[in-house]
């Protein structure tokens, strides 16, 4: 690893110029939050029904790459958005 060979001073250098890796540490500090809830979801209801929901994030990775990173939905991604919303539905309606 480049950590690994670096000197203590390059190192603390890095963490005093830490604006230099905001996304980086917003980005931990979501990916925590995601687990935390995503466990905590557990309690609530039954693994069978929360895993098949926390998996369908894989739609607002589109939806958010559509909107911030202007990319292209293709036709497979709207099938595949639409598979997901409607088996979310699907599992929300059989859990009532």
């Amino acid at each position: 690893m480049k950590l690994e060979k670096q000197k203590l001073t390059e190192i603390a250098a890095i963490t005093r110029n830490w604006l230099n890796h905001k996304y980086l540490i917003i980005s931990a500090i979501f990916i925590a939050l995601g687990q935390l809830f995503f466990w905590l979801s557990f309690e609530d209801t039954l693994a069978s029904i929360a895993s098949p929901i926390t998996s369908s994030q894989v739609v607002f990775v589109v939806i958010i790459a559509w909107l911030f990173l202007k990319e292209k939905i293709e036709t497979k991604n709207l099938i595949g958005i639409l598979f997901v919303v409607s088996g979310v539905i699907g599992i929300s309606i059989i859990s009532i």
